[in-house]
């Protein structure tokens, strides 16, 4: 669910996958899995240009 709501914020699937493998790698538990999410809505909207 939390990567689903990540999601439909706009968030990329390869975003997420890295930032979520950061977490597994440092071997957090769920409290800062939710925290490290609720951090990601809060966060300002940036736009980015791809080319």
């Amino acid at each position: 669910m939390v990567a689903a709501h990540l999601l439909d914020l706009g968030y990329d699937a390869s975003h997420l996958a890295a930032w979520i493998g950061q977490l597994a790698h440092q071997r957090v538990g769920v409290d800062e899995v939710l925290q490290g999410a609720v951090a990601l809505d809060a966060a300002t909207p940036r736009e980015f240009t791809v080319e």
